[in-house]
């Protein structure tokens, strides 16, 4: 629920922004249509995968249930898109999110009783590669937002150690990834950009034994280069 209140949030943030600004620039409106690609920076956050200690009869990682996640730190993500007009535009990315430290608990019996912390795993960083249809809306000759959703390829990849072995193994799965925006276009080529991005697995590999491929968001800012 965390990443959906975050993405509530951006987009009221967003919106009130806007109106604000239209309110205060008559000028003709006008988005930069044509090629574009664009850097950003900013806080990511990945939501573990791993079952918890109220949970771990139901999935697990040979006996192991997670005690102590790291879920959030600096990510990055680079798009390329063509604006075809005001309005409609078509945008690809990837997007690259912070790596996850994960302490694990073996536990004897159902509950947790009798646990004691035997094993590390730690996460690489988690990617996500999309395709979207953008649709902006111009407030002002400098200022447009701009919301943006489609299909996504999620993957990540998974270093478990314990006291006796150390595995590692991949996750995949298809989702869909949404977002919304910001830019303010200092001239017709370049802009900076704002953005609260997420996205969510519908079909995934990862086996029962095995964390879920996890829900992922980014909060960023960066630059814009229309050609």
């Amino acid at each position: 629920m965390r990443l959906y209140t975050l993405l509530l949030a951006s987009c009221v943030g967003l919106a009130s922004a806007g109106a604000s600004y239209a309110a205060d620039d008559t000028t003709s409106n006008t988005v930069p249509t044509g090629p574009y690609v664009e850097a950003n920076v900013g806080y990511s956050h990945v939501d573990s995968g791993f079952p918890d200690e109220a949970s771990h009869q139901y999935g697990h990682i040979g006996g192991y249930a997670a005690d102590t996640v790291k879920k959030g730190g600096i990510g990055y993500n680079l798009n390329a898109g063509y604006q075809f007009n005001q309005q409609l535009g078509l945008e690809a990315g990837i997007t690259s999110y912070a790596p996850q430290d994960v302490e694990m608990k073996e536990f004897i019996g159902h509950g947790g009783g009798g646990s004691t912390t035997l094993a590390e795993a730690s996460t690489n960083r988690a990617y996500m590669y999309d395709v979207a249809g953008k649709l902006t809306f111009p407030l002002s000759n400098k200022f447009d937002v701009f919301a943006k959703a489609g299909p996504a390829m999620m993957s990540r990849s998974l270093s478990y150690t314990s006291n006796s072995a150390s595995v590692d193994y991949k996750e995949r799965a298809v989702g869909v990834a949404y977002g919304v925006g910001m830019d303010y276009n200092f001239t017709q080529h370049i802009a900076l950009t704002a953005q609260a991005n997420g996205a969510s697995p519908i079909f995934q590999s990862s086996s029962e034994s095995e964390p879920n491929m996890p829900s992922v968001f980014l909060i960023s800012t960066g630059l814009k280069y229309t050609f």
